[in-house]
């Protein structure tokens, strides 16, 4: 049982009530959705975070500025609690890897999109990629000819041989070019592996969010041979993608996204209102078959389509596109799983869930 301390502040127009769960080392807030509340609570999880630093602390700020209280079917309060799509409760993650992970997926099977915007971190990625079995299709996409030609090097040297290269404009993001700049991917092969150099520079404080994807993906040959098997013996899973960061599982939202997400997802024949499920694979790296992509390659987007690179931290196309992955897998007739493993399991995500109890069908969106 948890040892819950509730205790209600009123600050002006702000409700708050924290919840504290000692055993989780985890501070929940909620609030009364108001205009005004923004920059309170945004110095309330500051200070929370300098003074308990052992602490998670999870925040949902008002998404819709313009709001009314009685908008919510939830009543006057908002939960803080992550949207996350898991099985049966939708708050466990799988983890991983497994003692035993045997798989016959060859990795001719296999394809791998980098988008490589800060070439200093191939030395890093050339080291992770070596856990995925060999023979795999690598395609790289970077925005300069400079960098096109320093990333092929360093491949080369390395002895990865299947390698293509493409210089995209930067606009999109990762997304454009995953969408647009590779179409013999979706027709070649039958599992993707979709990567990038993220960094963060908005907020110092996520810079590690980039290497916990990576670990969780393709951080060793355990972790790697366990999602694989997870797909040779699941052949309704779609997606594998890492359990949200911790300090991001607040930002699960579709906050700002909401009118682009619906507008593409009325196209792909889903109707969708803001208190529809949000989850989504943050950071945009994961594991899927390539089926799962057709709903969202149907649209017909083109490289004008994404908004032109203006450091952009939400609100573009390409943050819209992030948040509908899970509903393009659904569509395809998949489904999708998240995982983190044991380095992790121990930093803010106590959630397992064992492999001979998955419930695929049970972390579906559109149910």
């Amino acid at each position: 049982m948890h040892n819950l301390i509730k205790n209600s502040i009123n600050l002006s127009e702000i409700k708050l009530r924290c919840e504290s769960f000692f055993d989780d080392k985890r501070v929940e807030i909620f609030f009364i959705r108001d205009k005004k509340a923004n920059f309170f609570l945004k110095r309330m999880r500051e200070r929370l975070y300098r003074r308990f630093e052992f602490l998670n602390v999870f925040l949902r700020l008002p998404t819709h500025q313009n709001s009314q209280i009685n908008e919510s079917p939830l009543g006057n309060e908002i939960p803080l609690e992550p949207v996350i799509a898991e099985p049966g409760s939708k708050k466990e993650s799988l983890v991983i890897p497994f003692a035993d992970s045997n798989h016959g997926i060859l990795g001719q099977e296999i394809a791998v999109h980098a988008h490589i915007y800060y070439e200093e971190e191939i030395d890093f990625l050339i080291q992770k990629l070596k856990n995925i079995p060999t023979g795999f299709g690598l395609f790289i996409s970077t925005n300069t000819n400079l960098k096109s030609k320093y990333i092929l090097k360093k491949l080369l040297n390395d002895d990865f041989a299947n390698v293509t290269v493409r210089i995209t404009e930067n606009r999109g993001r990762d997304i454009a070019p995953l969408l647009l700049a590779f179409p013999e991917i979706f027709n070649e092969y039958e599992y993707l592996l979709h990567i990038h150099t993220k960094k963060s520079p908005h907020n110092i404080r996520l810079h590690g969010w980039y290497c916990f994807l990576i670990e969780n993906l393709i951080g060793s040959r355990e972790v790697v041979n366990s999602i694989l098997s997870l797909f040779e013996k699941n052949p309704t899973l779609g997606i594998i993608a890492p359990e949200h960061f911790y300090l991001v599982q607040s930002a699960i939202t579709w906050g700002v996204n909401f009118d682009q997400c619906k507008a593409l997802l009325n196209k792909m024949g889903v109707l969708i209102n803001k208190y529809s499920n949000s989850d989504f694979p943050a950071g945009s790296m994961f594991w899927s078959r390539v089926d799962v992509y057709r709903p969202i390659l149907d649209l017909g987007l083109e490289l004008n389509d994404f908004e032109k690179e203006a450091g952009q931290t939400d609100a573009t196309l390409t943050h819209a596109i992030e948040r509908i992955f899970y509903y393009s897998c659904e569509l395809a007739g998949y489904t999708h799983l998240k995982t983190i493993t044991p380095t992790f399991q121990d930093t803010g995500f106590k959630r397992k869930h064992h492999i001979g109890e998955l419930d695929l069908d049970s972390s579906r969106l559109l149910i």
